[in-house]
C-alpha cells in the first residue's frame, strides 16, 4: 500500500489534498493491476500538482488530453512506463452547439446549462465561443447524455452534435488593455487597478479565497506578482499582467494588464 500521509502531509490546500488523495488511489491501481487510469479534467495548477506526484513514482508515465494544443483544462492518463504512449486511449470528445435563435450565448451560459443537468465541472473541458457556434470538450462517456438532454442554453433552444477533435476551432480572443501605476506589485494593488475596486474591497475578496494566481488560490494580500501571471477574481473574470514597466519619480510602477473582452 502507498503511504498516503507521506505525500499529503505538506499540502495545506484542502482541494489539492483531496485531489492528491484521489490520484494516489489511481496510482495504487495502476501499479497493482497494470491498468491505464485517468483523472478528471484538471486546470493548469491541478495538472502541475498531479504531474509532480506521478514523477515521484519511477515506474509511471503520463499523457494529457485537452482536445487541442494549449487547452486550459486537460485529463491526465496514468500508466506503467513500459506502455507505448500511442496506445493510450483518448478519453475525451467534442460537441458542437448551435442555437436556433440569434441571441448570443457566452461561456457562463453553456457551463450553467451543463451543470444544471447534474454534471460536475470536472467532467467538462474547455468551452470555445465562436460567432455562430460553440464547442465543448467533454469526457467522452457523456456524449450521448449531453446530446439527448442539453436542449436549451438559457432561453435559447440548441442543437448538439458530436464532432471530431480535429474539427475543433480555436477562437481568437480579443483583449482590452488596462494601464496604470501601482505603489507595488502586491496582489491587492493589482486587483484594485484591474477590477476597479477600492484597496479595502480588493483585500476583502482576496482573504475570502475568491482570487487565484495561475489557477492557485491565493489569500495573502501582499503576494507579489510578475509579468505573465494570470489572476482570476470569482464572478469578475480573468486578467493577465502583460508588462511591468518603468518606475516613476514617486516610486510607483507602471503596469499594463490584458483583460478579455
Amino acid at each position: 500500500m502507498i503511504d498516503k500521509e507521506k505525500y499529503l502531509i505538506h499540502i495545506k490546500d484542502l482541494k489539492i489534498r483531496q485531489l492528491t488523495n484521489r490520484v494516489l488511489d489511481i496510482v495504487h491501481i495502476v501499479l497493482k493491476k497494470h491498468e491505464v487510469k485517468y483523472t478528471h479534467f484538471l486546470n493548469p495548477y491541478e495538472k502541475k500538482c498531479v504531474i509532480q506526484l506521478i514523477n515521484a513514482f519511477p515506474d509511471l508515465a503520463y499523457k494529457s488530453f485537452g482536445g487541442f494544443e494549449d487547452a486550459e483544462r486537460e485529463i491526465v492518463a496514468i500508466y506503467q512506463d513500459y506502455l507505448d504512449d500511442n496506445s493510450i486511449e483518448v478519453p475525451i470528445s467534442a460537441i458542437e452547439i448551435t442555437s436556433k435563435s440569434r441571441n448570443e450565448i457566452n461561456h457562463r451560459d453553456i457551463l450553467g446549462a451543463a451543470l444544471g443537468l447534474g454534471l460536475k465541472r470536472e467532467k467538462l473541458g474547455d468551452i470555445l465561443i465562436h460567432k455562430n457556434k460553440y464547442q465543448l470538450i467533454v469526457d467522452k462517456t457523456l456524449i450521448d447524455f449531453l446530446i439527448f438532454n442539453l436542449t436549451h442554453v438559457g432561453s435559447n433552444e440548441v442543437k448538439l452534435k458530436n464532432i471530431l477533435l480535429s474539427n475543433i476551432q480555436i477562437p481568437i480572443q480579443e483583449y482590452k488593455e488596462i494601464q496604470g501605476f501601482v505603489a507595488s506589485l502586491r496582489l491587492d494593488a493589482i486587483i484594485s487597478l484591474a477590477f476597479k475596486l477600492s484597496r479595502g474591497d480588493a483585500q476583502s475578496v482576496i482573504t475570502k479565497d475568491k482570487v487565484t494566481v495561475n489557477w492557485e488560490t491565493v489569500n495573502k494580500n501582499n503576494s507579489l506578482l510578475k509579468e505573465g501571471d494570470i489572476i482570476s477574481l470569482r464572478g469578475k473574470g480573468r486578467i493577465e499582467i502583460k508588462t511591468i514597466g518603468r518606475r516613476t519619480k514617486s516610486d510607483r510602477t507602471q503596469v499594463i494588464i490584458k483583460k478579455p473582452l
